[in-house]
């Protein structure tokens, strides 16, 4: 059995956003700081974190650049 991570990046488009009572997961303040310590986009953060947990990550987009920008994600780790 294999786990696959649905919505990994929070789904920050979703037509349901204005019934979330939590903020975007990429404009979370840790996320961002810690993409900041890794020189990284909180994208990346919460790819890597699913990918290091043994998620497998699908992260849509019909943008070239963020399809190119989610493959960046094997140049670093999370630490515990």
């Amino acid at each position: 059995m294999v786990v696959i991570a649905h919505t990994s990046l929070g789904s920050p488009g979703n037509c349901m956003s204005d019934h979330h009572t939590s903020p975007p997961l990429m404009e979370d303040p840790v996320i961002k700081r810690i993409a900041a310590e890794h020189g990284k986009d909180p994208s990346h953060i919460l790819l890597r974190w699913s990918i290091q947990k043994g998620n497998v990550v699908i992260p849509k987009s019909v943008t070239p650049s963020r399809i190119a920008s989610n493959a960046e994600l094997f140049d670093f780790e999370l630490s515990e």
